[in-house]
């Protein structure tokens, strides 16, 4: 067999095999637009991202309900929610059991360390929060010390408390969710 004719034999399998994998990424392509867009989030932790609606408990409300139903619409496809601890949404994604993790998710080094991160939605910046009575007395972490401070676990707010132990010497506490604290 000529060079020629081996080199066309093996363009004509390149371009078969190309073909087939196309015809079956198109496929899972199209199965893919047509599933529901699965998004992950926590109406505990998540208030008031994602919570139980007042009047209608078996309804979702917020601001990421609106952004999952808003990116589901541009892919031509539908929502559905899966209710995952905050705190365990990073990992939920990783293992496949959503496609996307909403309930105001922040950026951080780590995060980007193992998932693909959107473009920020949604800029926030952290405050200290005291009764009325302290507000006098109060002003940074470094008047807390030796004093429990709490906030939602998993959080930019968690880790500036955990550095403020080191250097204020606070007690800080990890709540689970920000409705039972």
């Amino acid at each position: 067999m000529s060079a020629r004719r081996v080199v066309w034999i093996i363009v004509l399998a390149i371009c078969a095999a190309s073909a087939s994998a196309l015809s079956a990424f198109s496929a899972a392509s199209a199965a893919a637009q047509s599933a529901a867009l699965r998004w992950a989030g926590d109406p505990e932790g998540g208030a008031p991202f994602v919570e139980a609606d007042p009047s209608h408990p078996d309804r979702l409300v917020g601001f990421d309900v609106e952004i999952a139903e808003l990116f589901a619409r541009a892919l031509g496809r539908s929502t559905e929610f899966v209710n995952i601890r905050f705190e365990s949404i990073d990992q939920s994604i990783i293992r496949g059991d959503a496609d996307v993790g909403l309930s105001g998710i922040e950026d951080t080094p780590a995060r980007r360390a193992t998932l693909a991160v959107s473009m920020p939605y949604y800029e926030f910046r952290e405050v200290l929060s005291v009764r009325e009575a302290d507000a006098g007395r109060v002003h940074s972490l470094a008047d807390l010390r030796r004093r429990k401070v709490a906030t939602l676990g998993g959080t930019i707010a968690y880790e500036i408390l955990l550095r403020a132990q080191q250097e204020h010497g606070l007690e800080p506490i990890s709540y689970e969710d920000d409705v039972h604290p």
